[in-house]
């Protein structure tokens, strides 16, 4: 198996491999924790990559909806979107994403881990959905934490983010 298969999948690196993807993601913030999404990236038990609720823009779709739609799908959550936060550009051959980060203002629902409806049932790789304190994301190994999360602290110093964030 090549290297990038074994690092993501093959279900990973066939469908989001080798082109650019936009991605939007909301940061939901509740009693000093952050809501997080657990993604299985690859056969290893112990490979799970945390990040913020958030997929791909379709075509045509507003980054809003967008939004909504990736936290429905991912944790059974309606969301209201506030103000952009950051940009973060992510390369790791073969996937190239530019992610645009978003203030979740308010929620409603129940917190359910949910699916993501590009991959088959049984190539599901959402394994947890959890709010996890503030005071722990920046321990959390750069290869198991998207950097947002490892840079978060509060929404008043995430607004003195400038330019792009980088691993």
């Amino acid at each position: 198996m090549a290297k990038d298969q074994e690092e993501y999948g093959s279900e990973i690196t066939s469908r989001y491999g080798n082109h650019i993807r936009v991605r939007v993601n909301g940061l939901l913030l509740v009693d000093d924790q952050l809501l997080c999404v657990g993604h299985q990236m690859s056969s290893s038990p112990n490979r799970l990559f945390w990040a913020p609720p958030g997929g791909g823009l379709a075509f045509g779709e507003r980054m809003e909806e967008a939004v909504q739609r990736e936290f429905l799908e991912e944790t059974g959550l309606s969301v209201s979107v506030g103000e952009m936060i950051s940009v973060t550009e992510f390369i790791n051959d073969p996937l190239h994403a530019v992610e645009l980060f978003f203030k979740i203002t308010s929620h409603h629902g129940i917190l359910q881990k949910g699916k993501d409806p590009e991959h088959d049932r049984k190539d599901q790789i959402i394994c947890q959905v959890k709010f996890i304190p503030v005071s722990e994301l920046n321990r959390m190994p750069p290869e198991q934490a998207h950097v947002v999360l490892r840079k978060f602290r509060s929404f008043e110093e995430s607004g003195s983010w400038k330019g792009f964030l980088h691993r």
